[in-house]
């Protein structure tokens, strides 16, 4: 897992947060339906599914990354890491002063991947919300 992890970073020239590659290291990140709750409590959800580092389909970090981060959908710091049931996300901030952050991010008010987005701007902050500075959601099945 750690060439995998490393082979990620050197593709994409980004590093993962610590607690992250720790979680995937020692293979603790939910393979089951995991119940969320933002910081604010406005938004709850059930996470479908964990992205693998790597996958042969098209849900992993490379292709999340590449379909939605660097098209600009969201910051190029965002690495979306697992699937919401209604097509939003849950992504993790790679750097700056909330590096290794878990946010919410609301794909497109429910309308799913066929929104059409302008490139980030600071107006689109209001659809992250801070969920945890590590991800401690329960397993809930």
């Amino acid at each position: 897992m750690e060439k995998v992890i490393q082979e990620f970073e050197r593709q994409f020239a980004l590093e993962l947060p610590p607690r992250l590659r720790e979680a995937l290291l020692n293979d603790l990140i939910p393979n089951e339906n995991v119940m969320f709750e933002t910081l604010d409590h406005k938004v709850a959800g059930w996470i479908t599914e964990f992205f693998p580092v790597e996958s042969d389909d098209n849900s992993s970090y490379a292709s999340e990354y590449e379909q939605i981060s660097l098209s600009q959908l969201l910051p190029r710091n965002l690495l979306p890491i697992a699937l919401v049931a209604n097509h939003d996300r849950i992504v993790i901030s790679l750097s700056g002063r909330d590096r290794g952050h878990i946010y919410y991010w609301a794909w497109g008010g429910g309308a799913g991947p066929r929104v059409k987005f302008v490139p980030i701007s600071s107006s689109h902050r209001c659809r992250l919300r801070r969920i945890s500075f590590w991800f401690t959601a329960r397993n809930l099945t």
